[in-house]
């Protein structure tokens, strides 16, 4: 077999297979997400729930921060991760509450 044979084979079939078994032995909640994602999701709704927070207080760019957490937490969900989508907001409302904006 000739050596451009040999890394297209290894390139095409073998690389692939790897990546399926490492990424299948990654675990995962029901809804297919890792810890990692979950991290992630924490992280993000963090984040976002200070955007709000350093708003000025009854301003448009308060209301719409929050309104966005919303938005983002429906749309993990209906994308099908609603473990992302429950730590996501849970992170977010933590945030809101400790700074009384909720």
């Amino acid at each position: 077999m000739c050596e451009t044979c040999y890394h297209t084979i290894v390139r095409r079939l073998i690389y692939p297979a790897i990546v399926v078994f490492v990424a299948s032995c990654t675990a995962r909640n029901a809804d297919g997400c890792s810890e990692s994602d979950i991290t992630m999701a924490r992280e993000a709704g963090r984040r976002d729930a200070m955007t709000a927070v350093e708003a000025s207080p009854g301003s448009y760019a308060r209301d719409s921060s929050i309104i966005e957490i919303r938005i983002r937490h429906d749309r993990l969900r209906r994308q099908g991760y609603p473990s992302a989508a429950e730590a996501y907001s849970q992170s977010a409302e933590s945030v809101l509450v400790n700074h009384r904006i909720i």
